[in-house]
Parts: C-alpha cells; sequence; structure tokens
C-alpha cells in the first residue's frame, strides 16, 4: 500500500474521521518511534485489552492507527458476542480478533495460527491481557483433511500459503476444523482469515457448518498497513 493510499485510510476510517491530525500525528509518531525503538511496545486496544506490537507487523499496525481496524467486523464481534459464548479465530495473525472477544467480551476462543513466529506473539497478546483459561491456541493450518502444507516463512504477519514455488518456505502440520471442534461446545461465531485458502478450510468444516448455535462468519480482508 502506497503512503498515499495509506493517510486515505487511516483518516477516513469511522473512528477517525473527526480526529484527523490526530490520527495522522500518531501515525508519524510511530514510524518515528520505531526507527529509533526496535522493541515491542505495549498499548491500549480497548479500554479494557492491551496489544504488543513492534515495527513489521503488517496489518496490527492498523489497529493502532485507528483503534479498530476492521472496522466492521470487529465491531459486530464486539455487539454480537456475549460472555463464555465460544467464538473461532482460524488464522489469528497476532491475536487481533482473539483479545477482542477473549478480553474485552469475556468470550471463550478457539484461536488457531500456523506460522510459529506469528503463534509466538498470539501467546504474548494472550498472556498480556492475562485471558489463558478463555483461549485455547492450536499452531497449525486448517485444510479439508489432516496432513501438511507449505508456509512462507519471512513475510512477518502477512506469511500465507505457498501456493506456487516459493523461497524461505517452512512445512507446517494441517488438521481440520470439524476434528478440532469435536470436544468442544458449538461455536457461535467463526472468523476466516487465510489469504485464499478459505475453500479448503471450510470442505474441512461441513459439520461445524450445520450446527445450529453457528450464526456468523466473518472473512477478513487483507490489508498492508
Amino acid at each position: 500500500m502506497s503512503l498515499f493510499s495509506l493517510l486515505r485510510f487511516i483518516t477516513t476510517h469511522p473512528l477517525n474521521r473527526e480526529r484527523k491530525i490526530r490520527a495522522v500525528s500518531r501515525f508519524a509518531k510511530w514510524q518515528i518511534n520505531t526507527r529509533l525503538n526496535p522493541y515491542p511496545v505495549i498499548y491500549s486496544y480497548t479500554d479494557k485489552t492491551k496489544l504488543v506490537i513492534q515495527r513489521s507487523m503488517t496489518g496490527a499496525t492498523g489497529n493502532l492507527y485507528c483503534g479498530l481496524h476492521e472496522f466492521t467486523d470487529m465491531s459486530f464481534l464486539l455487539h454480537f458476542l456475549r460472555k463464555d459464548d465460544l467464538f473461532v479465530d482460524i488464522g489469528a495473525n497476532i491475536g487481533s480478533y482473539t483479545v477482542l472477544a477473549g478480553g474485552h467480551v469475556g468470550a471463550k476462543v478457539v484461536s488457531i495460527e500456523p506460522v510459529p513466529k506469528t503463534f509466538e506473539y498470539l501467546k504474548t497478546n494472550i498472556a498480556i491481557n492475562h485471558i489463558n483459561d478463555n483461549v485455547m491456541v492450536y499452531n497449525f493450518a486448517l485444510g479439508n483433511e489432516k496432513g501438511q502444507i507449505a508456509f512462507t516463512s519471512t513475510l512477518d504477519t502477512m506469511n500465507h500459503v505457498a501456493t506456487e514455488p516459493e523461497e524461505n518456505t517452512i512445512q507446517v502440520p494441517v488438521e481440520t476444523l470439524d476434528a478440532i471442534l469435536e470436544k468442544e461446545k458449538e461455536p457461535l461465531l467463526l472468523k476466516i482469515d487465510v489469504e485464499g485458502f478459505e475453500t479448503n478450510v471450510l470442505k474441512g468444516a461441513s459439520q461445524t457448518l450445520q450446527k445450529n448455535n453457528l450464526k456468523a462468519l466473518l472473512s477478513s480482508p487483507v490489508r498492508s498497513l
């Protein structure tokens, strides 16, 4: 995303429209600070939660710039879920949705992130919000059958399934959502952010998708911030 496009996204975001100068200032401050300080930073996410982020966490910084990066989906989650509902975060990344559901709402969460380095960021954000008891985390990919799959490994929070020969890939285990949720309560809400691998995930979730308690499915857009 170009600088112009990024600034336009930030200044037109629903939570920034009435305070554009403050939003741009926050963006500029972050850009300067991350060049001087290479270490992770803890910042307030909602009034009940925090996130740990650092430079190069593409996408995650959108929450810092805008409050709720993916405003429509995140707002829906916050208003839809209730305490102890089950939310499944497929492609959890650093845990933006997991923290909202488990930390702000108090819902139960099954959080799945396949890339080991990103998985460590996810666990850090779960720990910093003291929601370990609310969240079950899994370090593998989801697909239509059990096995293994190649993932990119050097794109930080933008790693994805290697659908064609790519350099710097790793093999990660694959499970099906039906198998993972077999012994869990029925989920109320699913979020799938797997950058083009959604069909395979859904094929492995045929039983889950037929559950009466499942009311909605969010598929998150990919934004480079």
